[in-house]
């Protein structure tokens, strides 16, 4: 009887395109039951009023779903079998969140019943339904749901019954989802102003930037979170992948947690695999990924980790996530990333006797490094807000976090910055990041007398911090939000690691350890002479500041040798004690510091592939009296973006006696043909130069990042844009280097593609000559539209374009 019953309720059922497909539970049915057919999700309205319409749950013609942000109102008609009579019926909403993961805890309430009322409710402490009206056997509803309700899909119960009888309800079940609202300003992620909130929510292309700080490269990249499955796979990331309990699935604190977690596979099998090796034949390599979009659907449709990411994969495929389920985000770039491996923000370059780097510290330096940063307010740290905005977040996995998992944050940037490091989550780890110091260390190896301490230097570590100006594509520099400058780092980072002013004596230039140690004998033959303790009456003033020095270790419980601490006479003496703040640099000969020999590289602004490099070293001997026998070596190398070295493409060692006020030049002519087989396919080198002056205990290490810029591809649009009409694309890439082009194929992708197009280069592009390719497509709505493309081939990889147009 209900089969037959709902058989007969489906035909007669009109049908319109913005209706759900619900389910209604069989039962019998009194004849006056009021029954619901269908329910209209009044797409088009509630798309635009939620910035929502774009997504293909939406858009698409077969079943569309409702999606909608949470603490905002949203219409829904509900079409009944007959008119709906305000004095015999009762609807009631019921609002399940889909719970996959059990909570543990049964006192929590998964389910919102809603009873429909027929006067305007202003409480937004409760989730609401509001009779608008009828027509026919049409009723309108406007429902409103907390601002800090659980974000993912829900289903709505409506239960419809006849007044003052027990005949149980007729149940219609419909699915929909629910996102982080930036534009209520009671969500813990509003974000104030249109223009903010189109960049960092809405926008579904951008670019990631690499290169170097000095030649910044753009990396156009799709984010694609309106596409199918974007929004499915990123909430099964949180209940399947990190198993999100609900309750914590109201915070968006929790959920960018977790998707840094499940972003990397190397704790729940999650989205990508790292893979910085160069050996990329059983995937794909991460210079072909043009977005977000198709990683995430293999991920979606097989379940199993793609093959391969690096940190700008990581951070594109985690901002498409967090813009999905409404969190306002965007990628950053560190340029100088310290990887702090051991957490005591020192990062240790080794150089051996014949001026090669050895690995005896695992931390690094990369050549630049992308994460990502969230905007939203941290009630767990401060009901006042101190720590509400940007939050540093990480995907790549680098460094385990708490529970021994591979993920970073969310870091609040105010924390960094001021650097309070008991702040959650990871403050400490990027605080390195940008501000750790690195110290250069000459060391001989086994067998050998202690490394020589070369020098300190805060300037290779967080030199620029850049993200996607706001509504431009072009670079906005942020490092002032992680970082003070260069000048107050030495203090910052002492007092970061817990020391005191004094304690700096062996971390400080030369001039400051010197002065530092004095004015503590100083100060110690003064109590001493005054005999203001008693045990500085009985100890000389040296011996008085050994016991000085035991009072500045870190906690003040180490164990300080008996040994006298003297004041330097010269640089060449100066030695660390051997349990003061430094322990593994105890009894390390501290390099001379020469003001009278300056080093300075000259290089051509900008070297494209193709082009010759060239680099100078200016040696120069600024003293009126004294000449200077220098000896050392100037070497160039291929590197990986990680600092990691390949090979060495041309350089050695050199002497020179350069007479007092004078210079002495070292060139380095690299042809095209002596480094294009030896390059990575970001096309990164440095510059090598270690240096000693034979007459004194000075020795000079120095290391200068250089990138080619690659060519650029033209995209030219024949004809006016306008829509339903057919617009043609033209991309053409001209070859710039001194040999063929072979294998070449042309990569596009734009919001109007449904999939990739792939346009194979049949023959070899010879030198000055431009490989080209054509598509045709038809923008089917006015607006803003994008087309991105890449080139690949043998000899040149990862050229990109974009090209940005509107369709009438």
């Amino acid at each position: 009887m209900a089969t037959f019953a709902n058989r007969i309720l489906s035909l007669i059922a009109p049908r319109r395109s913005t209706r759900a497909v619900g389910y209604t539970r069989p039962q019998s049915l009194s004849s006056n039951m009021l029954i619901t057919k269908s329910i209209d999700y009044r797409i088009s309205e509630n798309g635009r009023n939620h910035h929502t319409s774009k997504f293909d749950l939406m858009c698409r013609s077969d079943n569309p779903c409702l999606v909608v942000r949470r603490g905002q109102e949203f219409t829904i008609d509900l079409i009944f079998n007959r008119s709906f009579r305000m004095d015999k019926d009762v609807i009631d909403l019921v609002f399940k969140a889909e719970e996959l993961i059990p909570s543990g805890n049964h006192n929590i309430n998964l389910k919102k019943f809603v009873k429909v009322q027929f006067n305007t409710n202003d409480d937004t402490s409760q989730w609401t339904a509001v009779f608008v009206g009828q027509a026919d056997n049409c009723v309108s509803l406007k429902v409103r749901s907390t601002s800090n309700s659980y974000i993912g899909k829900w289903m709505i119960e409506v239960q419809t019954s006849l007044k003052n009888d027990d005949e149980m309800p007729n149940v219609h079940y419909i699915p929909f989802y629910l996102l982080f609202n930036p534009w209520c300003e009671l969500d813990d992620v509003y974000l104030e102003g249109d223009e903010k909130r189109n960049e960092y929510v809405l926008r579904d292309t951008g670019c990631i930037y690499r290169g170097t700080e000095e030649e910044i490269e753009t990396k156009d990249w799709n984010y694609s979170q309106y596409h199918e499955n974007i929004l499915d796979c990123a909430l099964y990331l949180i209940t399947h992948v990190q198993k999100v309990k609900t309750p914590d699935r109201n915070s968006a604190v929790h959920i960018a947690r977790a998707f840094s977690s499940a972003i990397n596979s190397n704790d729940n099998k999650g989205v990508l695999i790292g893979c910085w090796d160069g050996e990329y034949e059983k995937g794909t390599s991460p210079l072909i990924w043009m977005g977000s979009r198709e990683i995430l659907q293999q991920y979606y449709k097989n379940r199993t980790s793609v093959m391969y990411g690096q940190c700008w994969v990581f951070a594109g495929v985690l901002t498409t996530v967090l813009r999905a389920v409404g969190i306002p985000c965007r990628p950053v770039t560190n340029y100088g990333s310290a990887h702090d491996t051991n957490a005591d923000m020192i990062i240790e370059t080794n150089i051996d006797e014949k001026d090669e780097k050895i690995g005896v510290s695992a931390d690094k330096i990369w050549t630049y490094h992308v994460w990502n940063e969230i905007w939203t307010k941290r009630p767990d740290l401060s009901a006042r807000g101190d720590y509400d905005g940007w939050q540093a977040i990480d995907a790549t996995p680098q460094e385990k976090s708490e529970y021994k998992l591979f993920q970073c944050g969310p870091a609040p940037l105010v924390a960094i910055k001021q650097k309070e490091l008991q702040i959650s989550y990871d403050v400490e780890f990027i605080f390195s990041e940008v501000n750790a110091m690195e110290a250069i260390l000459r060391d001989l190896g086994v067998g050998h007398k202690a490394p020589t301490f070369i020098r300190e230097t805060y300037d290779s570590i967080g030199k620029e911090v850049v993200t996607k100006h706001l509504g431009k594509n072009m670079p906005e520099y942020i490092t002032s939000s992680y970082k003070y400058d260069n000048e107050t780092s030495a203090t910052g980072v002492a007092q970061a690691q817990g020391f005191t002013t004094q304690e700096l004596c062996v971390t400080l230039p030369l001039e400051i350890q010197q002065r530092v140690t004095q004015e503590i004998i100083q100060e110690s033959a003064q109590e001493a002479a005054q005999g203001s303790a008693q045990e500085s009456a009985e100890v000389s003033a040296q011996e008085s500041t050994q016991e000085s020095a035991q009072e500045f270790t870190k906690g003040g419980a180490q164990k300080v040798t008996k040994e006298k601490i003297e004041a330097p006479e010269t640089a060449s003496s100066v030695t660390f004690a051997d349990d003061l703040v430094r322990p593994k640099f105890a009894g390390m000969v501290v390099c001379e510091k020469l003001d009278e020999i300056k080093f300075e590289f000259v290089r051509s602004p900008v070297v494209e592939y193709g082009q010759n490099l060239k680099v100078l070293l200016i040696i120069q001997n600024v003293s009126l009296e004294r000449e200077h026998r220098i000896s050392g070596s100037i070497k160039l190398k291929s590197v990986m973006y990680t600092g990691k070295v390949l090979n060495l493409i041309k350089g050695g060692g050199f002497y020179h006696v350069i007479d007092k006020s004078s210079k002495q030049e070292i060139s380095l002519d690299v042809p095209f043909n002596e480094y294009y087989k030896l390059l990575d396919h970001q096309g990164h080198f440095k510059v090598f130069c270690t240096a000693k002056a034979l007459d004194t205990n000075f020795i000079h290490h120095e290391e200068v990042s250089l990138r080619l810029r690659k060519p650029t591809i033209k995209i030219s649009l024949l004809g006016t844009p306008t829509t339903g009409n057919e617009i043609e694309l033209t991309f053409e890439l001209r070859n710039k280097l001194m040999i063929p082009l072979t294998n070449g194929e042309f990569r596009i992708e734009g919001n109007l593609l449904k999939t990739q197009i792939l346009r194979k280069i049949k023959r070899g592009v010879q030198p000055d000559q431009c490989a080209t390719t054509t598509i045709k497509i038809i923008p089917p709505y006015p607006g803003e539209h994008y087309v991105s493309v890449q080139f690949m081939s043998k000899e040149l990889q990862d050229v990109n374009g974009h090209l940005n147009f509107t369709a009438n």
